[in-house]
């Protein structure tokens, strides 16, 4: 209650100003309410304190002041109570309203979890499980009852549990794993491609408790992405087939322009080793069949012109020369089986070491400079007749290649278009060879026949100018007889040779007097040498008989006359200027 000597005006219209500044404006307003209110009053003091019960006017102030700020400061302290009750009752109301935020979105979030098609799962820092969803259930096929308190090994493969480990690791170190893709087991076995993304979670304290991890089923997606895989690495191959076939046809269309460029043997079957290295080996050996029907070997080539010079060797000790039994030839196998043959690196390694001392030390050091790795050979075929063996081979020096059933197909296309030009080139050499021989024996055939043409011309010159006495004239007569009659007989001859072509050639074996063909011999020749004013007698003191074949004529005269004999004296010296000629006697 204010004290009576305050009760009066003017001091309560201060009370109620201080009143209402402490309890707007708090303690301070208060303050300077009432040091304004004191300075009013003590202008207003003197004026009434005769009515204030004789107080003076420092007392009645002081106690005026008291009062304002006792009630200041009461009516501040109500004021903050007020404030703190209000904030209380706000700060209540806002709790309230984020637990029943918190509550929905548990619940929106228990409903999500519970209606994701992906599988949530909740760990602990062990790495059991402590949650399972619908989707969980659906992708591993384990109720939950059945899965929490498991390991999360349960739904992981044997090779793979290191991944969950190290999952966990990152949980605990408060990394989030995302994305991370792998495979699972699923209750009945099958495996699954699924993507994995491990967030840490943690209690109202920040402690880490465990872990929620999200699995997605990509098995869909990652067929899809082998699938894709599969078609491009099949659109590579196709185009590396593509190409490789392309390089293989440029390549065979090569070949064929440049050997049919030229019909010399030598220079055809060069140009074949050329044009394989190095593109079908390292190196390469051709063998072809002579005319004698003999396999010899033509032509060699390497990388490593250097070492060609051994392959060449090697190949003539081996091949040309007597083969040594223990060491393999596989050009052989393909000339007697007409088919390729592909040798390893491996089942050369062990021919190689299946030799024995007894092999020549020279093979050894050829062998051991060459160093072969692989091999194939192929035959050379002629309207299915084998022509001979061309080979191939790889370096353990050079480009270490096995050889495949591509490599195979692409030697024997090569072999099939080598193989015609060789054989072309060949006929091609018989046949400059045959025209060689028709010129050679045209030319001796012109010979044979001006021979006794000459005789009778000369003969008959000496007839007509009457030098000749009796006993020459005779001989002139019958001279000139035998030398028309071999004259005829070479034209027989001529008809023995194309009937000898056609295969119906009679030929008759019979003893010949050498000594007498070569006194008609001379006498065919005598008229020439009379003029010449050369002498040419035979000395004989003893028939000279041989056996010798008859080619048809009832006489031993003609071109024909080829001489065979059992006895020391096996030819007779001949007029012909041939080198392939035996001996051929001239009629006289």
């Amino acid at each position: 209650m204010m004290p009576a000597s305050l009760s009066g005006a003017p001091f309560f219209t201060f009370f109620i100003a201080v009143v209402a500044a402490s309890w707007y404006g708090g303690l301070g307003p208060g303050v300077v309410a009432t040091a304004l209110s004191t300075a009013a009053a003590y202008a207003l003091v003197p004026v009434v304190q005769r009515g204030m019960g004789g107080l003076s006017p420092a007392g009645l102030l002081t106690r005026f002041v008291l009062v304002c700020l006792v009630i200041a400061w009461f009516n501040d302290r109500l004021r903050r109570a007020q404030v703190a009750r209000l904030v209380s009752l706000e700060q209540l109301a806002a709790q309230n309203e984020s637990i029943r935020r918190g509550e929905l979105a548990q619940r929106e979030l228990a409903a999500i979890v519970e209606s994701s098609d992906d599988a949530i799962v909740g760990i602990d820092v062990r790495g059991v499980i402590t949650s399972w969803n619908v989707g969980a259930e659906r992708l591993y096929g384990y109720a939950p009852s059945e899965a929490i308190g498991q390991p999360m090994t349960l739904v992981i493969t044997p090779e793979r549990l290191g991944e969950e480990e190290e999952m966990l690791a990152r949980i605990r170190a408060g990394q989030r794993v995302e994305h991370f893709e792998t495979q699972r087991v699923r209750k009945d076995g099958a495996r699954l491609d699924v993507s994995l993304t491990l967030s840490p979670v943690r209690d109202g304290a920040g402690n880490l408790i465990g872990a929620s991890k999200v699995a997605r089923d990509i098995s869909e997606r990652r067929r899809a992405e082998r699938l894709r895989e599969e078609l491009l690495e099949r659109e590579r191959l196709a185009l590396a087939d593509a190409l490789a076939a392309r390089d293989r046809l440029v390549f065979l269309a090569e070949v064929s322009a440049l050997l049919t460029s030229s019909l010399d043997y030598d220079d055809t079957v060069d140009r074949v080793v050329r044009l394989a290295l190095p593109r079908l080996g390292d190196y390469c050996t051709v063998l072809v069949e002579d005319e004698q029907g003999h396999f010899r070997h033509v032509v060699c080539g390497h990388v490593v012109g250097a070492k060609e010079p051994a392959v060449r060797e090697l190949v003539r000790r081996v091949i040309e020369g007597p083969a040594p039994s223990n060491v393999p030839t596989f050009s052989e196998i393909v000339r007697k089986t007409g088919k390729p043959v592909i040798v390893g690196h491996e089942e050369i390694a062990r021919a190689i070491a299946r030799l024995t001392d007894d092999v020549d030390p020279k093979l050894l050091e050829l062998g051991d400079e060459l160093r072969p790795f692989a091999y194939v050979g192929v035959p050379l075929l002629v309207r299915g007749r084998t022509i001979g063996v061309i080979s191939f081979g790889t370096g353990e020096q050079e480009s270490r290649r096995e050889y495949d059933q591509a490599d195979v197909a692409l030697v024997e296309e090569f072999a099939r278009r080598v193989s015609p030009a060789i054989e072309n080139a060949r006929l091609f050499r018989q046949a400059d060879e045959l025209n060689r021989l028709k010129d050679e024996f045209l030319a001796t055939l012109s010979h044979e026949l001006r021979t006794p043409v000459s005789a009778i011309r000369g003969w008959a010159h000496l007839l007509a100018g009457g030098q000749l006495d009796e006993d020459a004239t005779r001989r002139a007569v019958q001279a000139i007889e035998r030398n028309a009659q071999a004259q005829s007989q070479l034209v027989d001859d001529i008809l023995d040779v194309a009937r000898g072509m056609a295969g119906n050639l009679r030929l008759e074996v019979a003893r010949v007097d050498l000594a007498t063909l070569a006194q008609k011999s001379v006498d065919a020749i005598a008229p020439a040498a009379t003029a010449k004013q050369i002498a040419v007698q035979v000395n004989a003191r003893e028939p000279v008989a041989v056996e010798a074949i008859r080619t048809g004529c009832n006489r031993w005269c003609g071109t024909s006359c080829r001489t065979q004999s059992s006895s020391p004296l096996r030819a007779v010296g001949s007029t012909s200027t041939s080198r392939r000629r035996t001996a051929t006697p001239n009629c006289a």
